[in-house]
C-alpha cells in the first residue's frame, strides 16, 4: 500500500512533538501500573500534563514536581489524575490559571501554596484538602469547597489577602486552626450548621470580614477564632457553652453582642479591645470570666449581668474608665464594685395602680420607677406568639420615675409592652 510522503512526515512529526513533550516529564510508574509525575524539565509558560504515558494514565503529580518553577503560567491536567502531591506547585509565582481535573481526590500539603491562581473550584470528588493547600496564593479572590471536603485543614487559605468569597457546601464538618487567617480581603463567607468544630484563629486578621452566622452545632468558640476582624454585630447560636481566650478580641468595629443563656465562661480577652463596644450583655448561665475579658474597650458603659455575681480574674475592665455594672433583684454575690467598676441595681417597674396607667390626653401610657439613672428601653409587640419586639423608646429613669406614652396605640388592635436593657 502506497503511503504519501506528506502523510508520513506528518506522522512523524506528531510522534516527534509527543516523544518531546513526554521527555520533558520525570516520572515513576506506580503498583497499579499508572504514571506519576515527578518532575518537569522543560521551560514552557503552558505545560500540558498528558493523559497517558507509555500507554499508561497519568494518575498523580507527585511531591514538588513544579516547585520554584518560576516560568510556569497554565497548566493542563488530565482527568485521569486523582492526586496532586505535596507542594507541588509550591511557589510557582507566574502560575495564575489552573483547572483541577474532575476525578481529583487529594490535593497535598501546601499544593499550590505562593502560587498566583486566581480562583480555586475545588472538584466535588475532592476528599483531602491539605494544610496550606492554597496558602500565601495573594491574587486568590474566590474559593468554591464542596460537600466530598470532610475537614478544610490548617492554614489551608491562610493569608489568601485577594480571597474575598467563599462558599464552604453543607456537609463539610470541620474548618481547622488559622484556615483563614490572615483574608484580610475576605468580606463574604457562609459556614453551613454542618460544621461542629472551628479551630483556633480560624478567621484571625479578616478585617473586612463584618458580619458572619456562627453554625448551630458548635460545643464552643475557640482561641482567637475571629480576633481582629470587621465584625459589627455577632449572635452567638444556643448551645455554645464557653467563649475562648481573645474570640473576639480586637474587633474594633463590633458595636452589638448576643450571648445565650448556654453560654457558661468567657476566656481571657474574649471582647478585649472591642474600642466601639457600648454595651454587653452576660447572662445569667455565665458563672465564670477571665482575665482582661473586656479590657481596652474605651467606648464601654454599661455591663448587664442576668445572674449571680460570677467568679472573675483579676483586670476584666482595665482601661475601661466609665463603665457601669447592672444587676437585678433577687440576684446574689453583689458588691458595690465589681473589679473597680460600680455596681447598680437595676430594677424598673411599670405602674399600674397609680393613676398613671391607661389613656391620657389621646396617648395610653403609665409611669416607670427603680432605681435612679438606670438605663431602660421600653418595646412594644403586637402578637405575644412571636419574639418581634421593637423599641419604642431608650432613656434614664431619672430622679427614680419616668412617664412612657405611647401616641400610636390606636394603630393596633392589641399592643404589648415590656421594659428591657438597652
Amino acid at each position: 500500500m502506497a503511503i504519501s510522503t506528506k502523510r508520513f512526515l506528518a506522522g512523524l512529526l506528531l510522534v516527534s512533538l509527543t516523544f518531546c513533550v513526554r521527555a520533558q516529564f520525570t516520572f515513576i510508574t506506580n503498583s497499579d501500573n499508572t504514571i506519576t509525575i515527578t518532575g518537569y524539565t522543560g521551560s514552557n509558560s503552558l505545560v500540558v500534563i498528558p493523559r497517558k504515558i507509555h500507554h499508561r494514565l497519568v494518575s498523580g503529580i507527585g511531591n514538588n514536581a513544579f516547585n520554584s518553577n518560576l516560568a510556569l503560567t497554565n497548566v493542563i491536567i488530565p482527568n485521569s489524575v486523582t492526586s496532586i502531591g505535596d507542594q507541588a506547585f509550591f511557589s510557582c509565582w507566574g502560575l495564575t490559571d489552573i483547572i483541577l481535573p474532575t476525578k481529583l481526590k487529594s490535593i497535598g500539603f501546601a499544593a499550590f501554596s505562593g502560587a498566583s491562581i486566581r480562583s480555586a473550584v475545588v472538584p466535588d470528588s475532592v476528599t483531602n484538602l491539605g494544610i496550606m493547600s492554597f496558602g500565601f496564593c495573594q491574587n486568590l479572590n474566590n474559593a468554591l469547597i464542596p460537600s466530598s471536603v470532610t475537614v478544610i485543614q490548617s492554614g489551608a487559605f491562610v493569608k489568601c489577602y485577594s480571597l474575598t468569597n467563599v462558599v464552604i457546601s453543607q456537609g463539610i464538618g470541620e474548618i481547622d486552626e488559622s484556615a483563614f487567617s490572615g483574608c484580610s480581603g475576605l468580606s463574604s463567607i457562609f459556614i453551613p450548621n454542618t460544621i461542629t468544630n472551628i479551630g483556633a484563629e480560624a478567621f484571625y486578621d479578616c478585617e473586612s470580614l463584618t458580619n458572619i452566622n456562627i453554625p448551630n452545632n458548635l460545643p464552643f468558640l475557640d482561641e482567637g477564632v475571629f480576633e481582629l476582624c470587621g465584625l459589627t454585630k455577632v449572635i452567638i447560636p444556643f448551645g455554645i457553652t464557653s467563649i475562648g481566650n481573645g474570640t473576639f478580641g480586637l474587633c474594633y468595629n463590633l458595636t452589638n453582642v448576643i450571648i445565650p443563656n448556654s453560654v457558661t465562661s468567657l476566656g481571657p480577652g474574649a471582647f478585649g479591645d472591642c474600642q466601639s463596644l457600648p454595651s454587653i450583655t452576660i447572662p445569667s448561665s455565665v458563672t465564670a470570666i477571665g482575665e482582661q475579658a473586656l479590657a481596652f474597650c474605651f467606648n464601654l458603659k454599661m455591663v448587664f449581668f442576668g445572674g449571680n455575681a460570677p467568679y472573675v480574674d483579676d483586670r476584666i475592665f482595665e482601661d475601661v474608665p466609665n463603665v457601669t455594672v447592672y444587676y437585678l433583684s433577687g440576684t446574689t454575690g453583689w458588691d458595690t464594685t465589681l473589679e473597680g467598676a460600680p455596681t447598680v441595681l437595676w430594677n424598673p417597674q411599670a405602674q399600674t395602680a397609680d393613676g398613671s396607667f391607661g389613656v391620657l390626653n389621646n396617648q395610653f401610657g403609665f409611669n416607670i420607677t427603680g432605681t435612679t439613672n438606670i438605663p431602660i428601653v421600653v418595646e412594644a409587640n403586637t402578637n405575644m406568639a412571636n419574639a418581634n419586639w421593637t423599641p419604642l423608646q431608650s432613656c434614664l429613669v431619672t430622679n427614680g420615675s419616668i412617664y412612657f406614652s405611647d401616641p400610636q396605640y390606636r394603630n393596633y388592635p392589641s399592643r404589648f409592652y415590656r421594659i428591657s436593657f438597652p
